[in-house]
């Protein structure tokens, strides 16, 4: 039995010894092996479900936990094309801190290539939160 298992005195629990007791005792502890053994299976089967492995580092990581990281990633890269659109607003406008004190409230003003690039990394942004949500 189990290691902090506690034995009954034969006077508390006279059935103990009878030897169709241990029969249903056997088959009690062979059927909650086996709810335990599926239990593990589906587990196991669960994981794998939700579960991506790396293709360079067979590496595993839970399918959730990557979206969210290359969703967080292309973030920084959309934070950086805005970023420098604003910072191009402020330049165009010859560093007026009159009518912007701040450059997040300057207008955005990108190139072709950045303004494409933008709505591409909009575009997965939006992908990675469908998704992500579903």
């Amino acid at each position: 039995g189990p290691q902090d298992s506690i034995d009954i005195p034969e006077k508390l629990y006279l059935e103990k010894y009878q030897t169709n007791r241990k029969d249903e005792a056997r088959r009690i502890q062979i059927s909650w092996c086996d709810t335990k053994n599926a239990i593990m299976q589906i587990a196991k089967e669960e994981q794998q479900l939700f579960e991506w492995r790396n293709d360079w580092d067979h590496q595993m990581m839970d399918k959730k936990q990557m979206i969210e990281k290359a969703r967080n990633q292309w973030q920084v890269y959309s934070d950086y094309l805005l970023g420098l659109g604003k910072f191009r607003g402020m330049v165009a406008s010859g560093f007026d801190t009159d009518s912007y004190p701040d450059y997040r409230m300057a207008p955005c003003e990108m190139s072709e290539s950045e303004d494409s690039a933008f709505e591409r990394v909009d575009e997965v942004l939006q992908m990675l939160l469908r998704m992500l949500n579903l």
